[in-house]
């Protein structure tokens, strides 16, 4: 796909850098939410490590594999987080909405798309729930009193973050098979704003691991 988009593609790996850094510096004064996240990202760290080297040494459904594999601890940790900062009411929910998730990315992988080539639907499924997971939260944060530091706010960054990632790539994901069909530059152009949302979430990372509510 050129040198260029490589290079980007470079800066997007090297970006969990990072809230890697933040997280391994402030570990002992995070928050328990904080904290999880903090697990996240280091997972995500392992990830680009491996995706780096695969990148030109494995094969291609290998990688897949490393995404797809990714992808259901991704959810697993946000599941933890929002269980932690939703109230009862929702977090008692989520329990059961992991259960289903897993059972429905078992099944996908090895009955509808295969482990071996990257789980679209798998993804999709779990960018909706992050969507009405944080839609979910802001309300609650509407509903309750009002929050004069939401700066300090490290859950307010990271549910920003979350929302703004997954309602950008969503339309990404969904569509990426007839992107392929469609051409070389279509594609290309797909995969570069999706590098460029990483980048940014990366960042919403950071800043969540950053900032220090004040209680």
């Amino acid at each position: 796909m050129g040198d260029g988009f490589l290079t980007f593609v470079r800066i997007s790996q090297a970006s969990v850098l990072i809230p890697v850094v933040i997280a391994i510096f402030r570990y002992k004064r995070l928050s328990p939410e904080q904290r999880i996240l903090s697990w996240l990202v280091f997972s995500l760290l392992l990830t680009e490590i491996i995706a780096f080297y695969g990148f030109t040494n494995f094969e291609a459904g290998k990688n897949h594999l490393l995404y797809n594999l990714y992808a259901i601890a991704l959810f697993v940790f946000l599941n933890r987080i929002y269980r932690s900062i939703l109230k009862e009411k929702l977090s008692a929910y989520l329990n059961l909405v992991l259960g289903l998730f897993l059972l429905f990315a078992c099944y996908n992988g090895f009955f509808i798309q295969s482990i071996y080539v990257l789980n679209t639907n798998t993804i999709v499924v779990s960018f909706v729930t992050y969507i009405i997971l944080s839609i979910s939260y802001f309300y609650q944060m509407l509903k309750g009193p009002l929050d004069y530091d939401l700066e300090c706010n490290p859950m307010f960054w990271l549910n920003s973050g979350i929302l703004l990632y997954n309602s950008g790539a969503l339309i990404l994901f969904m569509y990426v098979n007839q992107f392929i069909e469609a051409s070389d530059e279509v594609l290309l152009v797909s995969w570069q704003l999706n590098t460029a949302f990483n980048i940014m979430l990366n960042c919403f990372y950071g800043v969540a691991l950053w900032v220090h509510q004040k209680r």
